[in-house]
């Protein structure tokens, strides 16, 4: 900002106000933002309390304490960075054990409708109210220091007694195997049997993959997501476990993916017969001219795709209208050999929708809720030796901004020997803006970088684990892409 309504400086603070006002006068107010494609400025946050997760995305935890202060016994909620994950103080309603419980249920429904980014790692209950500033603004360095204290006084150890009913379901074998791994992947955690595995020890989608294949291979049991998406506690997940059956196969997603999914999740990948192939043709024609013509594709790099070898595409994510438009791109004789990945929030709602989806050879993914199965049916169609277009974003870009990259296609890669093709489309969110069902006369474009495998992505990519640095290897490629094209 610069003009007459702006201050010239802080009172004998000669190097704060050299930070804040630059030599051209323009004072930096800390404010995050975006222009939307109206060139309107939203204001989203303060850089100071700006939460950056281990994955990249990014918090402001003014918005996300809102939510979550809608769940029954919070009177305050402060949200924090402790050791990489997103914890919270917590000034609950009444006495802080009895509302503690009722807190801790109440999260698990809010976490279902939230990305597991923004979930709970661990909730501290406080009876002090929160320090905050004249204006009402939580002061955020002293929950730093409250969370610090606390976890100081070792006061998570919890005394919890097992019941009777306890003693029984630890005296199964699956169950009492479960617990003692559990004792070995937390040896510095006190668990209780309430613990929630959520709000109390942090796992999120991609941790609930690797349990599924640790009780593979210990245990020999198979969960299903169904039984994932009622398990709170850990108590609710030695009950699953202990109904579950045997797993069918020993093998792991990739060596078998199609043995983690279900009956109606395999027909996905079921080959077209004549009369769909002929009816995707038709479409596709369509829908090719339609996108050349009235959006005037601009195609360039497609003389690094790979003539005969399948290769995982990994776009970038603007607009509904992306997939149509990289389509075009790809060409009628490269489609039919690719399977593109698809938000179940979208294919799935209505009957043409589900319809369009076979036809165009979509599998249904969902990387928040659903992740074994989503990484499941991109292995099963690169073990086919498909082409999979995979957008890595988990989501439309609202800022066209690019955003951090799941790690569901750092899997893909870090199992498989398929190469890459990094995706820079634009222009897309310009002629199909997100909120509107009617697409604008804009020109858009697709930019094919070079095919890159795995070990050049990790090593490259900053991560903890190994698809953390390919997904985010793959990320630096498509941002260095965009900014070649413009």
């Amino acid at each position: 900002a610069r003009g007459g309504a702006v201050f010239s400086g802080y009172w004998n603070l000669p190097e704060k106000t050299a930070q804040a006002l630059d030599s051209g006068g323009w004072f930096h107010t800390g404010d995050l933002g975006f222009f939307d494609v109206g060139r309107e400025l939203h204001l989203t946050g303060r850089i100071s309390s700006l939460i950056v997760t281990e994955g990249g995305e990014k918090i402001q935890p003014e918005d996300l304490e809102a939510v979550y202060a809608e769940c029954p016994g919070i009177r305050e909620i402060g949200l924090l960075q402790w050791n990489g994950k997103l914890v919270a103080l917590v000034v609950p309603d009444g006495a802080a054990e009895a509302a503690g419980i009722e807190i801790r249920g109440a999260l698990q429904s809010i976490y279902r409708g939230l990305p597991s980014y923004q979930r709970l790692s661990r909730v501290v209950m406080t009876l002090e109210p929160l320090e905050r500033t004249a204006l009402g603004k939580i002061r955020r360095h002293r929950l730093l220091s409250r969370y610090a204290q606390w976890v100081q006084k070792g006061e998570e150890r919890s005394q919890e007694a097992f019941t009777e009913a306890d003693l029984v379901l630890l005296n199964e074998p699956v169950a009492k195997r479960a617990w003692e791994y559990f004792g070995e992947r937390y040896p510095n955690r006190a668990l209780t049997l309430g613990m929630s595995l959520g709000a109390d020890l942090g796992v999120d989608s991609m941790e609930w993959l690797e349990l599924t294949l640790e009780f593979r291979q210990r245990l020999d049991t198979d969960l299903s997501e169904g039984a994932i998406a009622r398990i709170e506690t850990l108590r609710d997940l030695l009950r699953e476990l202990v109904s579950a059956g045997r797993a069918v196969s020993t093998a792991s997603w990739w060596e078998d993916p199609e043995s983690v999914l279900a009956e109606n999740q395999r027909c996905w990948l079921n080959p077209q017969g004549l009369l769909l192939r002929g009816t995707a043709r038709i479409l596709y024609e369509i829908e090719r001219f339609v996108v050349r013509r009235r959006f005037r594709l601009r195609v360039e790099g497609a003389e690094h795709l790979p003539e005969s070898e399948a290769v995982v595409f990994v776009p970038n994510h603007l607009s509904y209208l992306d997939p149509p438009v990289l389509a075009a791109a790809l060409g009628y004789r490269r489609m039919r050999e690719t399977y593109w990945g698809g938000w179940t929030g979208v294919m799935t709602t209505h009957w043409w929708n589900r319809a369009l989806s076979r036809l165009a050879q979509v599998v249904p993914i969902d990387p928040d809720n659903a992740l074994i199965s989503s990484v499941a049916f991109g292995a099963a169609a690169l073990r086919l030796r498909k082409n999979l277009v995979w957008f890595p974003e988990g989501g439309v870009s609202r800022s066209g901004q690019l955003q951090a990259f799941k790690p569901g296609v750092g899997l893909l890669l870090e199992h498989s020997q398929m190469l890459a093709v990094p995706v820079a489309i634009a222009g897309t969110e310009l002629a199909l803006p997100p909120g509107r069902w009617w697409p604008l006369r804009e020109a858009v474009s697709v930019k094919f970088g070079t095919p890159v495998g795995r070990g050049e992505l990790e090593s490259q990519g900053n991560g903890r684990t190994v698809s953390e640095r390919i997904a985010d290897g793959l990320r630096q490629r498509v941002s260095a892409l965009q900014k070649e094209s413009g």
